[in-house]
């Protein structure tokens, strides 16, 4: 898979892979995450998009979430893919009732605030 490119719709064919053990059919499993709600019965707070980017992110790069993954037959998406197709998804994640809240930047100070702990503890 790392050398799987997607088109600008996120689109991909994975049919008939190379290799001796490769199974001939695949297919890939969407995360659905709002990036911006307009409907206010549906908005989510900031601190549970938040914690939806995290558990994403660590589902999809973590040691952890990569061995269950594994555990349960899923192919991890490979660095390159993480970086042009996960990534800029959830830096787009609003929150907030105007949706001017950045979920990455909430994430990013809270990841940089539990490692000040940790080395400072």
């Amino acid at each position: 898979m790392a050398q799987l490119t997607f088109d600008d719709n996120y689109q991909e064919a994975i049919l008939a892979p190379d290799g001796d053990t490769a199974y001939p059919l695949g297919s890939f499993l969407y995360v659905v995450v709002r990036k911006v709600s307009s409907d206010a019965e549906v908005q989510l707070d900031c601190e549970t998009q938040a914690e939806i980017l995290r558990f994403t992110l660590w589902l999809a790069t973590s040691e952890t979430g990569r061995a269950i993954a594994s555990d349960n037959f899923f192919v991890s998406l490979p660095p390159n893919l993480l970086a042009t197709v996960v990534k800029p998804a959830l830096q787009e994640m609003r929150c907030g009732y105007d949706n001017l809240g950045v979920v990455w930047d909430l994430v990013k100070a809270e990841v940089d605030a539990e490692h000040a702990v940790i080395e400072y503890g």
